[in-house]
């Protein structure tokens, strides 16, 4: 899955020197190399201040590259959030029109809005805004509100979804001495054939001690086994089982029996809305 354009919570350490400065944990159980990458950077040297968003031992960056097995992955601490008309980027106050935009009395008309750009962030007008009303882009934003209304229902309906399934969850678990973490695992095994300890451990966000733990305690279960490759010992895959296999499908046929009661009582719009934005969400 990748990671590239994800905004993170960066830990830094500001006593480390030389190369392992330049080393952040963005809490995916691996180390992230921080760049300087900015696109904007020539633009932005021409105004003060920075576009670093940080406090105490942490920073705000967005990965610009994916993991890779002979690398770490690489982030910026420049943020940008693009959208139709424009860029929301980390620099405050910073205003930018984009170069593919050569009419100069397009560009002075765009002027207005400067005001746009604040103390928090900054603003880059993009080349699809070219021959736009100024009206009519603010219909972008009215959109936008439109959208987070929409967003508030579905975030209703999914914490209806979920208060049901975890109190049906927990009962389950605490039958099987399975954690929250731990069944969640077994939720990602059982689409798979194996995972190996590196996946499992940016799957789930953990360390790779704190993975093994929670694979130890599950093969002690007996909800999943440790295998190794027969092309390399050393390499370690793990498997869940067919009990492992009972118990996830088990709270899967929950889910369905709680949704299927919910949604009958749904009109078609309102269901279909939520089918498009599940198949969002799952891409």
């Amino acid at each position: 899955q990748s990671i590239r354009g994800n905004i993170y919570k960066a830990s830094i350490d500001k006593n480390a020197k030389g190369m392992d400065a330049s080393f952040i944990d963005i809490g995916l159980g691996r180390s992230a190399f921080l760049s300087k990458f900015n696109p904007f950077q020539k633009e932005m040297s021409k105004t003060s201040g920075t576009y670093q968003i940080s406090k105490d031992n942490f920073l705000l960056v967005q990965a610009v590259s994916d993991y890779d097995p002979r690398k770490a992955p690489k982030v910026s601490d420049f943020v940008a959030l693009p959208s139709k008309y424009c860029v929301i980027v980390s620099k405050p106050k910073f205003f930018g029109i984009s170069k593919r935009i050569q009419c100069q009395k397009e560009r002075k008309r765009f002027n207005s809005l400067k005001k746009l750009s604040n103390k928090d962030c900054g603003i880059i007008l993009r080349t699809s805004s070219i021959n736009k009303k100024i009206k009519d882009m603010d219909l972008a934003t009215d959109n936008t509100q439109t959208v987070r209304k929409d967003a508030g229902r579905l975030a209703d309906f999914i914490m209806f979804t979920q208060r049901s399934f975890l109190l049906n969850l927990s009962k389950e678990l605490n039958k099987g001495n399975v954690s929250y973490a731990q069944f969640f695992l077994l939720g990602y095994l059982a689409k798979e054939d194996y995972l190996t300890m590196t996946h499992i451990s940016q799957k789930m966000g953990h360390s790779t001690a704190a993975a093994t733990g929670l694979v130890d305690r599950l093969e002690k279960l007996g909800y999943v086994q440790r295998l190794h490759a027969s092309d390399d010992r050393r390499k370690v895959m793990v498997q869940i089982t067919r009990k492992g296999i009972d118990l996830v499908d088990k709270m899967r046929e929950d889910i369905i029996e709680n949704l299927v009661e919910v949604m009958a009582e749904m009109d078609n719009g309102i269901t279909s809305a939520v089918m498009e934005a599940s198949h969002k969400i799952s891409e």
